[in-house]
Formats: C-alpha cells, sequence, structure tokens
C-alpha cells in the first residue's frame, strides 16, 4: 500500500511538474538616439513558470529612458507593443539592476496571446526587446532581438 502511495505521489509530481523556458536580449543603441548614449546598454533576461515571466533587467548608461518593452517585428521597419516590462514615471538616467514578473493579462490588446504563443512568435524571430524615450515618434533608443536559450548547468 506504501508503495502504491509513493508510486502516485510521484507520478502526480511528475504530471505537474512545469519545464522553464528562458529568454534573452542584449539591447544595444538603435537608431537616431544612440549618439545621445553611445555607451547606454540593457540585459533583458526571463524565464516562464506557470503562466509567469519572470524577468531580471540590468540597465547602463541610460540617458532618457521611459520604457523596456517587448514587441511584434523589427523596429527598424515596424514593431507593435505586446508588453511593457518596465516603465517609469520620470525618464531613467544611469544604471541599476530591476527584477518583476509579467503575465500575458498584461499583453496589448492586439496580441492576447499567452505566454506560449509569445514563446513561439520568439522561435519564428518575430519578437524584439526595446527601450524607449519620451518621444511621441522614433522613440526607440536601444533594441536587439529576443531569443531561446539555455543557462549553464541546464539540460
Amino acid at each position: 500500500m506504501k508503495l502504491a502511495l509513493c508510486a502516485f505521489a510521484l507520478l502526480v509530481a511528475a504530471q505537474t511538474a512545469t519545464a522553464h523556458t528562458y529568454f534573452r536580449s542584449t539591447l544595444v543603441p538603435f537608431g537616431d538616439q544612440a549618439p545621445d548614449a553611445p555607451d547606454s546598454a540593457a540585459y533583458l533576461e526571463w524565464y516562464t513558470h506557470q503562466e509567469m515571466a519572470h524577468w531580471t533587467l540590468n540597465i547602463t548608461d541610460a540617458a532618457n529612458l521611459k520604457a523596456v518593452k517587448l514587441v511584434y517585428g523589427n523596429p527598424e521597419v515596424a514593431a507593435e507593443d505586446v508588453v511593457t516590462v518596465l516603465s517609469f514615471d520620470t525618464p531613467f538616467e544611469g544604471s541599476e539592476l530591476f527584477t518583476g514578473v509579467f503575465n500575458s493579462t498584461e499583453f496589448s490588446a492586439d496580441y492576447p496571446w499567452t505566454l506560449q504563443g509569445l514563446s513561439a512568435n520568439i522561435g519564428l524571430g518575430h519578437i524584439w526587446a526595446v527601450g524607449a524615450n519620451p518621444a511621441e515618434y522614433r522613440n526607440t533608443i536601444l533594441s536587439a532581438p529576443v531569443e531561446n536559450f539555455t543557462p549553464s548547468g541546464e539540460a
């Protein structure tokens, strides 16, 4: 009986275990705004777990940064907001490490995806990370495509 209960518990645990999926983007100066902060950069990394995306964002030497977002499309051509990862009430200047969480309920109305839908579009190369300033037009100051990766030590 004990053996049967242990086997059942292991089966339930195996079925409810969730593998993490990891993503990253190394943002670099972009477009017309690049000369204003030539050393500005950001590294965004996150993993998904139970319909939540847990992220870390390391910003270096930023100037006039209003938000960091995930967008659909290459910002060199055209890109639309999917989700805002981090926004500031007043433009951010400097360097700092931030952490947080987002989920699919925060996606824009144009992209009512699940996190699996976002993951699929990352796999297709459709999702970029961008840093934006407060300008109404041509406001991308940092950008890079998002990619899947496997952290060292994970299989």
